[in-house]
């Protein structure tokens, strides 16, 4: 777990920060994998809170990820009138 906090972080403080394509396709496909993997060998074992938290963990990633679209799959022309009114860092 504490590898995959640790990769998950790097991947978003420098990589997604940067907004190159390849971080943000990497949360995209790599995050309802992960849930849906982890969830099917939880379930099956008893564990059903663990299948609730990969749900509310799924939520709580995919919701910023797709408001972030835009700005990783653009056009310049929006990403600089996303930046004249002031949605851009």
């Amino acid at each position: 777990m504490g590898l995959f906090c640790g990769m998950y972080a790097l991947l978003t403080i420098f990589a997604f920060k940067d907004q190159n394509r390849w971080a943000w396709n990497c949360i995209a496909i790599a995050d309802p994998i992960w849930v849906v993997v982890d969830s099917v060998a939880s379930i099956p074992a008893g564990v059903y809170l663990e299948a609730v938290f990969n749900l509310v963990f799924l939520i709580a990633v995919m919701i910023p990820l797709i408001k972030t679209y835009r700005f990783f799959y653009a056009k310049s022309d929006s990403l600089i009138e996303a930046k004249q009114n002031g949605e851009l860092l």
